[in-house]
């Protein structure tokens, strides 16, 4: 999970993490209510290019960073251009179920195919 924190940071550019807590009454009348957490973020100064985070991520051993990977991927296409491309066809060939749809959505996207 930490991996994966640490793809998402450099795939997204932000940083995020909680800040502290604030009470969010859900009932007033009879006292209830409930901590919710209050998030902090800041843009990263330094990152590597979004298509080398992408890679490093696709190419990791855990599937759950292989996933952060592909989130990015899908949110990222039309910015990468033809480097999506290759990642496309990687993570489409993913043993993880999840992951494979996902390049598979990103390939048929890219060849002009209707979602």
């Amino acid at each position: 999970m930490r991996r994966a924190l640490a793809h998402r940071t450099l795939i997204t550019g932000q940083a995020a993490w909680v800040d502290g807590y604030r009470w969010q009454w859900t009932d007033l009348r009879h006292g209830r209510g409930r901590s919710q957490g209050v998030l902090g973020q800041r843009a990263l100064e330094h990152r590597p290019a979004l298509s080398q985070a992408l890679d490093n991520a696709a190419a990791d051993r855990s599937p759950i960073v292989r996933r952060e990977a592909a989130k990015g991927l899908v949110d990222a296409m039309d910015a990468l251009g033809s480097a999506a491309l290759p990642l496309a066809r990687r993570l489409a060939t993913d043993p993880s179920a999840r992951i494979a749809e996902r390049g598979t959505f990103v390939l048929r996207r890219l060849q002009g195919s209707p979602a």
